[in-house]
């Protein structure tokens, strides 16, 4: 099975400067990392095979040959590969993520190494052709198997892409990458703390793919920097787009960055979860669930969850006795556009009562979450179903449950 880069790879040497050209230095750098690379791929292909998981091993043994063409150990064992393949067994990445995952990290941190010695030593050019490889390297793979370079190997290929030098600083963690134009230590304290808040998301959802890719974060230096660089207005803490999270240092009215981070974090996984369906669910549900988490406090290593958000809770209660609160019947059908400040507190009271309220909650709301998942929901007939009551019997309870939250 072929992985589609063959014509990169040719065009790629063909534009590359002739090996003569270059110095023994460069020639002996490059060599080291494309065997390296190779070897990394020559291991995975050889755990592939052992696994019975021919098509994978061939896909790995012609990666590394575009990378090393003159590797030994990568020529016979796809030579022998058509003696050794019997019954394939399936689904090899999904039972060896981790593998997998390694084989693939170290194959791009070689390259990332060589591209910023190409860059020391003013080889620009050619560096830029690698940079250019690399990029195309493990999209041409097969989507099955996951890849996310080291944090190391990240800041360097950031640090000298056009993004990264927009910004004041950039910090590569675990599983995201920071664009900032504040101060490091915040940037090194939320990164810390989104690493922790994404393990823990992966238990919390039952989310185990590996990461393909470190996840934007891009933290403007204040408010007003925020606004002019997005078009959000004054009421806008920060958002998730699908493809990054947004803020800002300094947080928005009683939310602190790291809670804005926390709630984005929450859509990061719901889109993670629900794919597509994240964007037609129910915005009390999207933002109720994030509201949910966004309060959540550090301890050790682990996320507490089903913290109260206090000024949320108190404004909820106020209207809840006044009678100027948005009925669970109008609540349930809010689009996004109709949803206030305000709605976010009723969103995380639902929530909170979903999980909270009574015995078998949490059954209850991972019975509703599974039918968003599916796109099964019917709005207020999915509630009185899950429920086993009318809407007006729900709306009830929740209004006691959330008036005797302390």
């Amino acid at each position: 099975m072929r992985h589609g880069l063959g014509i990169v790879t040719l065009l790629i040497f063909l534009l590359a400067p002739a090996q003569a050209d270059l110095p023994r230095k460069i020639e002996s750098r490059q060599a080291k990392a494309f065997d390296d690379a190779g070897d990394a791929l020559y291991k995975l292909g050889r755990f592939c095979v052992k696994n019975r998981a021919y098509d994978e091993a061939r896909e790995q043994f012609e990666l590394g040959l575009e990378l090393a063409p003159e590797h030994s150990k990568l020529q016979k064992a796809l030579a022998d590969l058509d003696d050794e393949a019997g019954e394939p067994k399936k689904s090899f990445a999904e039972k060896y993520p981790e593998e997998c995952f390694e084989a693939h990290r170290e194959c791009g941190d070689e390259l990332v190494e060589l591209i910023a010695f190409l860059e020391e030593e003013g080889y620009h050019e050619l560096a830029s052709i690698r940079r250019s490889q690399l990029e195309g390297l493990f999209t041409a793979v097969d989507a099955r198997f996951p890849t996310l370079l080291s944090p190391e190997s990240r800041e360097l290929f950031i640090g000298q892409s056009r993004e990264g030098q927009e910004w004041k600083l950039t910090l590569c963690s675990k599983y995201y990458d920071f664009f900032s134009n504040g101060d490091a230590k915040e940037v090194a304290d939320y990164a810390m703390a989104m690493d922790l808040m994404y393990e823990n998301y992966c238990d919390i959802f039952k989310y185990t793919e590996m990461p393909r890719a470190a996840f934007p974060v891009l933290l403007y230096a204040n408010q007003q920097q925020f606004m002019s660089a997005t078009g959000m207005g004054p009421t806008t803490g920060g958002f998730y787009d699908g493809s990054r999270i947004v803020g800002f240092h300094g947080g928005l009215h009683g939310l602190s960055v790291l809670e804005v981070l926390f709630h984005e974090g929450t859509h990061q996984f719901q889109g993670l979860i629900l794919g597509q369906n994240m964007w037609g669910a129910q915005t009390w549900f999207i933002e109720g669930l994030a509201v949910y988490f966004e309060a959540s406090k550090i301890q050790g290593k682990k996320l507490k969850t089903g913290q109260i958000p206090r000024e949320r809770l108190n404004s909820l209660k106020r209207g809840l006795r006044a009678d100027a609160y948005t009925s669970l019947r109008d609540l349930i059908r809010l689009e996004q556009s109709q949803f206030t400040g305000y709605h976010y507190a009723h969103g995380w009271a639902l929530v909170y009562f979903f999980v909270h309220g009574a015995k078998g909650g949490r059954e209850r709301f991972v019975d509703y979450f599974t039918r968003v998942q599916n796109g099964t929901y019917e709005g207020v007939a999915t509630f009185e179903e899950i429920f086993d009551k009318p809407i007006e019997e729900i709306e009830a309870a929740w209004k006691d449950f959330v008036l005797g939250l302390q």
